[in-house]
Parts: structure tokens; C-alpha cells; sequence
């Protein structure tokens, strides 16, 4: 895949376009999803979305786990909260978008996946090629472009007003959320039969 993509940004900064987006096979976007992301005028911008299989996870990383150095944290109470202001997002089963993007939208991250991406073409001619690199097991090649992006200056962000449907049928807020609650419920039972001690 690292070496497919690679050849991509090789034949795109061979034409004069300003942006790459990059867009999986598996992702359902809502027309107006590209206006959306190149509105923030960020160089790397992707739409919020979630792991085709369950549980669904937000493909949103952030911070370092400081009991797995190799491993960034999944941001779900950032999400989950911020979803929860903004239910609107929920009415639909995959893809959705607000209509008017809020102030507070924008989350930066450590990385996220290609799976529904901007990329400003200063960023690949700012960065060393190959662009991205597969290293098993501590990452995937997303992982690489977002670290690789950073060490030159780029930040990354996830815009939360857009959501991307992720896979057939595709995945979106609401599954996720439906995931999340069964989690919580069953570490609620845990806790209170003594299996295990809240932190």
C-alpha cells in the first residue's frame, strides 16, 4: 500500500494542483464534504470518521500512551462529548455534515487516516520521499505520513462537523455511540461486582 501511494504523490506533484484529497474505496462522503475541509484553509484536514468493523472506533488519535510508548490514545471523550452537543449528526447512519460548521469543529491531532483526506501540496513538497512507510508492527502508513508531516511544522486536524461513512453499510456516528454505551455499561458491571477498581 506504502509503495501505491508513494507512486500517487510522485504522479500528483507532477501537475500544478494545489490539494491532493484522498478518498478510500470503502468511504461515503456528502457532496459539499471537500468545500468543508478546504474552508478551514489547514494544509491537512480530514473528515471525522470510524472504523468499518465493530466497535466502530473514531479514527481520531491523539496524545501518547504512556503504557504502550509505540501507541497514540483514541480520543473518545473528545468525540463522544463533542457528538453529544451536536446530535444533528446522528440522524443519519453513515455520512453526515452540519449544515453550519461551529467554531470549535477543528480538533488537532497526531493523525488520522487517509481514508477522507486534504492534503495541501506544501506539505509533500516540504517533507523528505517516501512519503509514506509501512513499519510493522508500531505503524501504518498513515501513522508515518502524519508523524513524518509533523516533524516538518504541519499540524493535522480532524474536522468533526463532517462525518465520512466508512464501509457497506456505511458506519457513522451513531454506531459508533451505540458501541460506546455497551462498553460503558459492561465496565459499569464490573466495577460494581468488584472485577475491577475504577481508576
Amino acid at each position: 500500500m506504502d509503495g501505491a501511494w508513494n507512486r500517487l504523490v510522485e504522479l500528483f506533484l507532477t501537475t500544478d494542483s494545489e490539494f491532493l484529497f484522498s478518498v478510500h474505496s470503502d468511504i461515503i462522503y456528502l457532496p459539499g464534504t471537500l468545500a468543508r475541509l478546504m474552508s478551514w484553509g489547514k494544509p491537512l484536514v480530514g473528515a471525522l470518521h470510524f472504523s468499518k468493523n465493530p466497535p466502530n472506533i473514531p479514527m481520531v488519535y491523539a496524545g501518547v500512551d504512556p503504557n504502550r510508548p509505540h501507541w497514540y490514545n483514541i480520543s473518545f471523550d473528545e468525540t463522544r462529548a463533542w457528538l453529544e452537543k451536536h446530535q444533528d449528526l446522528l440522524s443519519m447512519s453513515g455520512p453526515a455534515m452540519l449544515e453550519v460548521a461551529p467554531a470549535d469543529s477543528l480538533m488537532p491531532v497526531d493523525f488520522t487516516t487517509t481514508g477522507c483526506l486534504l492534503i495541501h501540496r506544501d506539505v509533500l513538497t516540504t517533507m523528505t520521499p517516501p512519503w509514506f512507510v509501512y513499519e510493522y508492527p508500531h505503524g501504518s502508513e498513515d501513522r508515518r505520513f502524519f508523524e513524518a508531516a509533523k516533524a516538518c511544522g504541519v499540524q493535522g486536524y480532524v474536522d468533526r462537523s463532517v462525518i465520512a461513512g466508512h464501509g457497506d453499510p456505511p458506519v457513522g456516528a451513531a454506531h459508533w455511540l451505540a458501541w460506546d454505551a455497551l462498553r460503558q455499561c459492561v465496565v459499569q458491571d464490573k466495577q460494581s461486582s468488584g472485577e475491577i477498581t475504577p481508576a
